[in-house]
């Protein structure tokens, strides 16, 4: 009896609900309908939403998208009016409308007897979407001349979801819309100023048909690649970039850089001969180009080639390193001789002599690269019996051995 008790009066408190639920829903239609309290309704639709038996209930989510519709279209209104208006909260709203209208048109793909009604309301109100749709784009832009860039990425993500989407798939925006790469653009430019590696590439296959602005996608493609430690793509994309813009400053850098840390010279000669063959005039592929040969102990060749670059720009710095350490390391090389003749002798204080004025005006262009001129222009020094200098440069050097002792 007790347990019959129960279901009666469990039966009346969900019927009670369900009037209630009606209700609440009859009295947003009727706000709707007056066009007055769109705050009201709106919160009505979300308080019944938020009871979660209602989250499929695609005639309630309607309601929702009708509130922010109609609240869409008064703030419409007030632009055309040239009145003030709220910008960000503009663009949220028009953002939530699409995503609700969405959510709907899930539900009804999903169901297996879609409600004609629902279906019929959807298919209205998509060509409505259809065109408030570019403000999808502008609030993207909005986002980013803010620089809230995960809002802005949110934005172009969503505007680029309309491409896949069935409740807009009679507008075939793969083919129509015109913007598609430019927001696949702006959507990776978001990620990159977000160093999110995941935003970043998700859009990135659209984005690089944006052809204006390809070789700017291939830089925030390998930072991304970077990022997430794919050293293969990020070296596969450097190399597409290197490619397509030689006499870019940052591919080839990079690229020649990873190559050298690896030792692996022959390709960074490579790298260096085709920048060279394209632009003869970049100096920055000449003194790659040298400092291979120096690495790879050609010290006359790239002496030669050096002595080339600093007659074009005396202000190249690497070419005065290159030059004066290939000098120094003959030197070395011949004093490590068990036996020299006295010809031997006289080319090791020659090439000594010779790397000086080299390396002096390095330490001069590059004063704070001690690591780089110190030792050798000590054992310069010594060697020339310099006592001035020498005395100079063994302070320096004592100062960086204390230095790194404390470290």
């Amino acid at each position: 009896m007790k347990s019959r008790f129960v279901q009666v009066l469990l039966f009346l408190l969900f019927a009670v609900s369900i009037s209630a639920q009606k209700k609440d829903m009859l009295q947003i239609q009727d706000l709707l309908k007056k066009g007055t309290e769109l705050d009201k309704a709106q919160t009505m639709a979300e308080t019944l939403l938020k009871d979660s038996a209602n989250q499929h209930r695609a005639d309630i989510w309607l309601l929702l998208g009708e509130c922010l519709y109609k609240r869409y279209e008064s703030q419409n209104e007030r632009l055309y009016l040239h009145q003030q208006l709220d910008t960000a909260a503009f663009f949220a709203n028009i953002q939530r409308l699409f995503s609700v209208y969405q959510k709907v048109d899930s539900f009804s793909q999903s169901a297996v007897r879609p409600n004609k009604k629902v279906l019929r309301h959807l298919q209205k109100r998509a060509n409505d979407l259809n065109k408030c749709r570019p403000n999808l784009y502008h609030g993207g832009l909005y986002k980013l001349f803010t620089k809230k860039y995960n809002a802005a990425y949110t934005y172009f993500d969503d505007y680029l979801k309309g491409t896949n989407s069935h409740l807009f798939k009679a507008f075939n925006y793969s083919q129509t819309d015109t913007l598609l790469a430019k927001a696949a653009f702006w959507s990776v430019y978001s990620g990159y100023m977000n160093r999110n590696p995941q935003q970043m590439l998700h859009h990135s296959y659209t984005a690089l048909k944006d052809t204006a602005n390809r070789l700017t996608m291939l830089q925030y493609l390998s930072e991304a690649y970077k990022l997430e430690n794919d050293t293969s793509r990020y070296i596969q994309t450097l190399q597409e970039g290197f490619d397509g813009s030689p006499s870019s400053p940052y591919f080839f850098p990079r690229l020649f850089n990873h190559y050298a840390s690896n030792g692996d010279w022959g390709k960074c000669m490579e790298l260096s001969d085709k920048g060279i063959s394209v632009a003869p005039a970049d100096m920055l592929f000449h003194v790659a180009k040298s400092t291979v040969l120096l690495y790879t102990e050609r010290y006359d060749e790239c002496i030669a080639l050096c002595d080339s670059i600093i007659a074009v720009s005396d202000t190249l710095s690497r070419a005065y390193l290159n030059a004066g350490l290939s000098h120094y390391y003959k030197a070395v090389r011949l004093d490590k001789l068990p036996k020299k003749s006295k010809a031997d002798q006289r080319n090791v204080i020659a090439n000594y002599s010779a790397a000086r004025p080299y390396l002096e005006t390095y330490r001069r262009l590059v004063p704070g690269d001690a690591d780089q001129w110190a030792l050798p222009l000590y054992l310069i020094y010594l060697n020339l019996n310099m006592g001035d200098e020498f005395d100079q440069i063994d302070c320096i050097l004592k100062k960086k051995r204390i230095s790194y002792g404390h470290n």
